[in-house]
């Protein structure tokens, strides 16, 4: 493996330079061994776990591993390649966001001015309502109500004439509460 040549590698248990890919091991849970040090099959000898273990030329064949084994250099220009892809779309989205955001306060303040505007209008709709029922409503004195349905007459109190509180219902608006 000529790309393993070019470097530095120590047993994990020796300390031993490794000069030679093929008669030294890497083991699954990531410790590197010369061959005199690896004795029992299947068992790491620096962490004591079971653990496949393959030589280094092995290793480097395999794409996820392969990584393991580049030169610094080479591995800051991948995360600093990766760092900036990142950060470019963390970007867009972030831009995107405030794009929608920016919508979103435009659009409720174009509705909370629409709904203060129909809120002075039902104001005033009550207020006429009000002024209208009291004028057109019979006076109690007459103990009878010729021209109304039974359903209108029992939206009427008879001892005042006047609309029954609560005969319209709706909630209450939270923001612009009435006086």
């Amino acid at each position: 493996m000529a790309a393993l040549k070019d470097k530095v590698f120590f047993c994990g248990v020796c300390c031993s330079e490794l000069t030679d890919p093929d008669r030294s091991s890497f083991t699954e849970c990531g410790h590197l061994l010369c061959s005199p040090c690896y004795k029992t099959p299947n068992m790491c000898p620096v962490c004591n776990q079971a653990s496949q273990i393959l030589s280094i030329s092995q290793v480097e064949k395999i794409p996820s591993c392969g990584v393991l084994f580049q030169s610094v250099p080479a591995m800051l220009k991948q995360a600093t390649a990766t760092l900036q892809f990142q950060m470019q779309q963390f970007q867009i989205i972030r831009t995107k966001q405030n794009e929608k955001i920016q919508h979103l306060e435009n659009k409720t303040a174009v509705l909370e001015q629409s709904h203060a505007a129909k809120c002075s209008e039902l104001r005033l709709c009550k207020q006429q309502l009000a002024e209208t029922g009291r004028s057109v409503a019979p006076s109690p004195s007459h103990g009878s109500y010729p021209n109304l349905s039974q359903g209108e007459k029992a939206r009427f109190n008879d001892s005042s004439g006047r609309r029954v509180q609560g005969s319209v219902t709706r909630k209450s608006c939270l923001s612009c509460s009435e006086k």
